[in-house]
């Protein structure tokens, strides 16, 4: 299983140049975890209508996405009746039973591995949207944003369109002895250089990338970054560029608790996770915002209040 990393924020509806809000997301999924209304939890359906239900795992804010038109599971599932594992066994069965994905989320970024045709980001957003607009935040949009992904030099160098690069290098690096000619001044004292390279609007920045990276790709190469697209018909990706493109995360597969395990452990550790989070907010503008109806999402005694009263009108309304 191959664990990806994604940066996720929320918009405003019907607004236009909306900036994007950073909001924690583990607060609301708890409150449904914590929504005892096990009816209203299964309406909640994927675009081809499967049934998507969240799970909780033993790994703090590690969570299990469901996606299943297997009925036995989807009778099944009760905070008291079913657990992460029961679900995992009854999906080990057989492919008819339905498909998982496990994610952790921070405060602005989420980590996910799907099994082979498990549900993904599309059916996670999804999930999350129509909670919204279910207890009545409909005013904003959950999305999410992969974060870069790692390739070699000699792959950076095929890309078809590169947008801007950011490289920074050490003392060692032949790029860094020649910026420190380039200023003439005792640089004694400079621990490294970070070189940003944007193009012109639409500019295609390859020649220039092709020629500078070759230079920087020496001893004391502290960062590469690169965006670009594969295709020139794809759009922009924010690319790390290492020697061995290492920056894969597989985490293998196994049991639930030990591929939660290994999500927990690796996003931990990911110490690149900042900076990929930082890359992505480069994009566009960010406000720091309370967003009230999403806070008020991340108590269950409203999830309650408002899901009851919609069951009471429609109760009053067939009477």
């Amino acid at each position: 299983m191959q664990l990806g990393y994604y940066h996720y924020y929320f918009k405003k509806l019907r607004t236009r140049n909306a900036p994007r809000v950073c909001h924690d997301i583990g607060a609301i999924l708890s409150a449904y975890l914590n929504y005892e209304d096990v009816e209203w939890k299964q309406s909640l359906k994927s675009d081809d209508g499967e049934t998507l239900l969240l799970m909780p795992t033993q790994e703090n804010d590690v969570f299990m996405l469901v996606a299943t038109r297997h009925q036995d599971i989807i009778k099944a599932i009760s905070t008291q009746t079913m657990s992460c594992t029961d679900i995992s066994e009854r999906l080990e069965d057989g492919e008819s039973a339905g498909f998982a994905a496990y994610f952790k989320t921070t405060t602005r970024a989420i980590a996910l591995a799907a099994t082979l045709r498990g549900p993904r980001t599309a059916a996670l957003s999804r999930f999350i949207n129509e909670i919204l607009l279910r207890l009545g935040a409909t005013d904003w949009k959950f999305h999410l944003k992969a974060l870069g992904s790692s390739i070699t030099l000699e792959q950076a160098q095929g890309l078809a369109h590169v947008a801007s690069t950011k490289i920074k290098v050490g003392p060692q690096n032949g790029l860094f002895i020649k910026m420190k000619e380039l200023f003439s001044v005792d640089c004694d004292d400079v621990g490294s250089f970070e070189i940003i390279m944007r193009g012109k609007k639409k500019r295609n920045l390859k020649d220039v990338f092709d020629e500078l990276s070759t230079e920087a790709a020496s001893d004391d190469l502290e960062k590469m970054t690169v965006r670009a697209k594969a295709h020139i018909d794809e759009a922009l990706t924010d690319y790390y560029v290492e020697a061995e493109g290492r920056f894969s995360e597989d985490i293998g597969t196994g049991l639930e608790e030990q591929i939660t395990k290994r999500i927990s452990v690796r996003v931990a550790q990911q110490q690149r996770l900042p900076e990929l989070i930082e890359n992505a907010m480069e994009d566009a503008p960010y406000e720091q915002m309370e967003i009230s109806q999403l806070d008020t999402l991340s108590d269950v005694n409203h999830w309650r209040n408002i899901l009851h009263r919609d069951d009471a009108d429609t109760a009053s309304t067939d009477s």
